[in-house]
């Protein structure tokens, strides 16, 4: 990876790490603060509901506590308030019926102008059948009672034919019970109660059941139960808790209220958080835009940057890779004062060192050549001449004949270890001179085959030749090949064992490449040696008792004059099961 893109991905993940790090926890710290707030005004707007139910219920009883004891005061008005809640329309009682409404409606009036809804007030005499359905429900109906003002859980009131809640009071004369007041008051004053704005406020009875809510006018007679807010009303403490509905938190405040067993129940959704046209979750969506923004804006600013910095170091690579291996020139210096000048400098300095060095190698492979392998020559030459008993007038014994093939079979394998090590150099300088012609393939390796015939005898080696087809002609240099090949050979004769089998071969690729190869049966290479088989001088056996010659450059002087040539060359080999070396002639080499 580049310097500028480390350079960039770097900083940019830094930027967008520390924005959204930062937004994330803004967003948390207003959304605890929104959240705490918008809970306390619930806890609070609860508060003030709970107040204004018990407020209802205090002064129903004040009124109705008033009431009663009008009644035993005035016990005519009792029984004419009797008559008229018996009689109905019976015209006989019209005129007593009169006489109590005139003198008991200022206080009916002002009754129920103090809820400031239409209420209707009964008096049940404890003969009248209401009476005894009130009684047998006293059980229900006393424990909810304010002083001695009770509250009948609401019903379907037959009067009006709507839901109301009742509130009850039992008349006595000489401390016996002798009638019941009764006050139904429209079981709508409680839809005012709940209303609100946002959120949804709902009043519960202990099985959880809807009794009134602030979206719709309901009775516990067609609301279903609720389980989140039961279970929240039934385990916490402090009046708070939340549960999740279709993947959102909703947020619950309640209180109990003195009757029935209810309780009022503020509950309001997460999205529902914050003042005006902005809730938590868009809040959020919004600081994430933003952040993804001062990302983007961050990352523009980096790469900008970034590329100032990287400029002058790419064109330090590029100068660098223009560069002829062979013929090295000093870079021309930038013209910023920074360390990219300095390194500028130091590759210059490096070039001029490597130029020294190159000039030296030149020089001791100009010595190799003519100080080693020129005192050769002769060596070799009177190794020839002392064999020949008409030049030296007299015949070498045997062993003198032994002594003189291994002066000459040593100073000829000196003259080709010189020899490799200049095609080395040659190779690695790009200097080396190949002179292309065109080769028939097939005849090639014809040649190749009946060289090497004398070489398979020692060792009685099955030596073949695959390559039949004879339209395959290549232009490359035929020296250069014969050199590649003949190495290939000559390590497969070195591994190979008595009464062995090698075979080389040609053939066309099908890509418009010639494949050449030379396949053996001997004992293979290791595993774990094959990957530095190519290396100079690199030797399979190195040990100091090893039985097979070479100098470890054949296999790196073959594949270089193989690249040369556009090509490619490897090997396919088995530890006791031989090896097969490949090579290539490329498309642009073949004709």
């Amino acid at each position: 990876m580049k310097i500028n893109q480390k350079i960039i991905i770097v900083f940019s993940i830094t930027i967008i790490i520390l924005v959204e790090v930062v937004g994330f926890i803004s967003f948390q710290s207003l959304e605890s603060a929104v959240i705490d707030s918008g809970v306390n005004d619930m806890k609070t707007n609860i508060a003030s509901r709970v107040d204004q139910i018990n407020h209802l219920h205090l002064e129903a009883s004040k009124e109705m506590t008033l009431a009663v004891h009008q009644f035993e005061l005035f016990p005519s008005l009792q029984a004419a308030g009797s008559m008229n809640m018996n009689m109905g329309n019976d015209n006989s009682s019209s005129m007593r019926t009169e006489s109590v409404s005139s003198d008991s409606s200022d206080w009916i009036k002002y009754y129920q102008a103090l809820f400031d809804v239409p209420a209707k007030c009964y008096l049940h005499p404890k003969d009248a059948s209401m009476y005894q359905k009130i009684v047998s429900e006293e059980q229900s109906a006393l424990p909810t009672g304010y002083g001695n003002v009770y509250i009948q859980p609401p019903y379907v009131s037959p009067h009006i034919g709507a839901p109301v809640i009742a509130y009850v009071a039992k008349i006595k004369q000489n401390d016996v019970d002798s009638s019941i007041f009764h006050c139904e008051i429209p079981f709508t004053i409680f839809n005012d109660i709940v209303k609100t704005t946002s959120g949804n406020i709902n009043i519960v009875d202990s099985t959880g059941k809807t009794i009134v809510n602030s979206y719709s006018n309901t009775t516990s007679k067609d609301t279903a139960t609720n389980l989140s807010i039961l279970n929240i009303i039934n385990t916490s403490k402090d009046g708070f808790g939340t549960y999740v509905m279709n993947e959102e938190t909703n947020y619950v405040v309640f209180k109990k209220l003195p009757t029935f067993g209810w309780s009022i129940v503020y509950e309001k959704p997460y999205s529902s958080f914050l003042s005006g046209n902005t809730s938590l979750s868009q809040l959020e969506l919004k600081i994430f835009v933003v952040a993804v923004i001062v990302g983007v804006a961050g990352f523009v600013v980096v790469f900008l940057i970034s590329s100032k910095i990287y400029r002058p170091i790419t064109q330090l690579a590029n100068a660098c890779r223009a560069e002829d291996v062979s013929n090295l020139k000093k870079i021309e210096i930038l013209k910023s004062q920074d360390e990219v000048a300095d390194v500028a400098n130091a590759v210059n300095e490096m070039i001029s060192k490597v130029n020294m060095l190159e000039k030296q190698r030149e020089e001791f492979a100009s010595m190799i050549t003519h100080e080693l392998k020129t005192p050769l020559q002769p060596i070799i030459g009177w190794c020839g001449n002392l064999k020949n008993s008409k030049i030296m007038g007299v015949a070498s014994t045997e062993r003198q004949i032994t002594a003189i093939n291994a002066i000459e079979r040593n100073a000829k394998r000196l003259e080709q270890l010189i020899g490799d090590v200049m095609d080395v150099h040659k190779l690695d300088l790009h200097k080396m001179k190949f002179d292309h012609s065109d080769i028939n393939v097939t005849e090639f390796m014809s040649l190749m085959h009946s060289n090497f015939q004398e070489i398979m005898k020692p060792k009685r080696i099955r030596f073949t030749n695959s390559a039949i087809d004879g339209n395959m002609v290549i232009t490359a240099d035929k020296n250069r090949l014969e050199q590649v090949l003949t190495n290939l050979i000559l390590n497969a004769v070195d591994f190979v064992s008595v009464d062995g089998m090698i075979e080389i071969g040609a053939k066309d690729n099908g890509d418009g490449s010639i494949l050449f190869y030379v396949k053996d049966n001997g004992k293979g290479i290791k595993k774990e040696m094959q990957k530095d088989l190519f290396k100079k001088f690199y030797q399979v056996d190195a040990s100091l008792t090893r039985t097979h010659g070479g100098t470890g450059l054949g296999l790196a002087i073959s594949k270089a004059i193989v690249e040369a040539f556009g090509g490619k060359i490897w090997f396919k080999s088995e530890e006791g099961n031989g090896s097969s070396f490949y090579f290539t002639i490329t498309r642009s080499m073949v004709r």
